[in-house]
């Protein structure tokens, strides 16, 4: 098989967490709840900074954490289905999360949250995804029990 050539990163945007940059603000004249939402959208930073969805050749890499780091791999070929969602205070700054179902044992369901251009990037993935199983010869089947 090919080498697995990296093609390029996609990480949430930070706006995703503007509820917990707001918060400390809020609560500046209650010192002990003021520093518990600081703690917390320190945290919440570095948890979206360390988000990383990878796209390669042959899959997307997503990859997260803060403390402990959780890296899975979807193939394209595996993708079943995928859905572009544009929540409302998502959608005031161009934002999307997009829902791809797959066939794979540890990640039935990969969700990439917080990104811009969310249509451009669901017809990128459905595009490789569509290659991929032609190259592979692959037709997917589900069973439904009725």
């Amino acid at each position: 098989m090919t080498k697995n050539k990296y093609i390029k990163t996609v990480q949430p945007s930070q706006i995703v967490n503007f509820i917990w940059f707001v918060l400390p603000v809020i609560f500046l004249f209650f010192p002990p709840l003021m520093m518990v939402f600081i703690i917390i959208a320190i945290y919440k930073f570095y948890d979206v900074d360390t988000w990383k969805y990878n796209f390669h050749e042959q899959t997307i890499e997503e990859r997260r954490g803060v403390f402990d780091v959780v890296q899975s791999q979807v193939y394209y070929y595996r993708i079943k289905s995928i859905m572009v969602e544009q929540p409302f205070f998502m959608r005031i700054f161009g934002l999307s999360v997009i829902h791809i179902v797959t066939s794979e044992q540890f990640k039935p369901r990969l969700i990439i949250y917080g990104v811009y251009y969310g249509e451009d990037l669901k017809e990128f993935i459905s595009d490789l995804s569509y290659d991929w199983r032609l190259k592979m010869n692959i037709r997917d089947h589900d069973i439904y029990n009725i």
